[in-house]
């Protein structure tokens, strides 16, 4: 299968160890990851054609000086990339967004849990 027809996961996270996990999950399937370290990254790479393209991203919330919503990364992805329509799932460690939960819970479709929710399974729901 080609790229053009492979699903697209893009994740955006500060710690290698999270992005190296999404990418075990996802081993065996066919399907494209793009990872970017941190929003900075990703705010300087990605094109058009990659939002056109992906079926998902997954989002950190915590970038240890600033959250995703802090940053309004859904907004900036919404406004900069008009093609993109695929889902946005926020990944943390966190149960409660405490303030930002009403953001969290309007602007994300899903919230994925680091410790539970990293595996095959729970990610392909999200993909179509």
């Amino acid at each position: 299968m080609d790229t053009a027809t492979k699903p697209l996961l893009i994740a955006i996270d500060d710690e290698q160890f999270y992005l190296d996990e999404i990418e075990y999950a996802l081993d065996g399937h066919d399907i494209e990851y793009m990872p970017f370290l941190g929003p900075s990254a990703f705010e300087e790479k990605a094109t058009d054609d990659d939002l056109a393209r992906a079926n998902l991203i997954v989002v950190d919330y915590d970038f240890r000086t600033c959250t995703a919503v802090d940053r309004d990364l859904v907004g900036y992805i919404r406004e900069r990339f008009p093609d993109f329509r695929g889902k946005m799932v926020l990944l943390s460690l966190l149960d409660d967004f405490f303030e930002d939960d009403d953001v969290v819970r309007k602007k994300f479709d899903a919230v994925l849990n680091k410790r539970d929710d990293l595996f095959w399974e729970k990610i392909q729901a999200y993909l179509h």
